[in-house]
């Protein structure tokens, strides 16, 4: 997502002052219509920046090799990083190594396990990233069973109405999908958008996401008019998007 609302200028490491120095450019930031999604993603990202922040923010960017190179830094000054195997383990999944970015899931999950308390929110990212995994590996069950496990963390750790939330009922409903059990699909996927239209910003593609996905399941039950509808609502918010320069 970040790739679409920045363009990477420059990446290049400041020897004299001993840190790493990006250069963005926020794309489009004059329209109106993204305002609010260009303070959401300046809140979302935040002041304090560390090796990890900028491994995450060139990894969702698709500078995956630059990414590895700060999370692996960040591991020689902290071998015990679970924040750095979680960041890992997401370029491993995004090139489509999904066995490896499971080795690298279970060792975030076991180094939290050993930390935190099991109702920590980190917890509930440990076990979103190996549901997302178990998912891209066509075994629907098994992510529905670390989906579980987060929605139970993030509903104690943030209540109901949270984007964290959100993204659970989301996944669910991705996986119901793949199981061909539409009716429990759109169930959670009607779920996760009542809370997207609440938390994030008008035109956010998380909620787009949300109407095309539900636009396919209605398809796969015949109610077309309701599919169209859906898929509406979706290309509506993707063509605020149409401005942004995808990096």
């Amino acid at each position: 997502m970040l790739g679409a609302i920045f363009r990477i200028d420059e990446v290049r490491l400041d020897d004299e002052k001993e840190m790493w120095v990006i250069k963005l450019t926020m794309c489009s930031e004059n329209e109106n219509e993204l305002r609010d999604e260009f303070d959401y993603y300046r809140q979302q990202m935040g002041e304090h920046i560390s090796l990890v922040s900028l491994g995450n923010l060139m990894g969702r960017m698709g500078e995956y090799n630059k990414a590895i190179e700060f999370f692996n830094r960040h591991l020689e000054e902290d071998p015990n990083s679970s924040a750095s195997y979680t960041g890992l383990g997401y370029v491993a999944r995004e090139r489509g190594e999904m066995d490896v970015a499971l080795e690298y899931y279970s060792k975030a999950l076991e180094m939290d396990l050993k930390t935190l308390s099991p109702h920590h929110p980190n917890i509930a990212t440990d076990y979103m990233s190996l549901g997302v995994s178990y998912d891209d590996k066509g075994l629907s069950d098994k992510a529905l069973e670390y989906y579980k496990k987060a929605l139970k963390v993030n509903l104690k750790a943030y209540g109901e109405e949270h984007a964290h939330v959100a993204l659970v009922y989301h996944n669910m409903g991705s996986a119901y999908d793949e199981k061909q059990e539409y009716e429990m699909a759109l169930q959670y996927y009607k779920k996760c958008l009542c809370i997207r239209e609440k938390v994030l910003p008008k035109h956010h593609p998380d909620t787009a996401s949300t109407h095309n996905n539900m636009g396919n399941t209605y398809d796969h039950l015949n109610d077309h008019q309701s599919a169209l509808a859906s898929k509406e609502k979706a290309h509506a918010i993707w063509r605020v998007f149409m401005y942004c320069v995808i990096v």
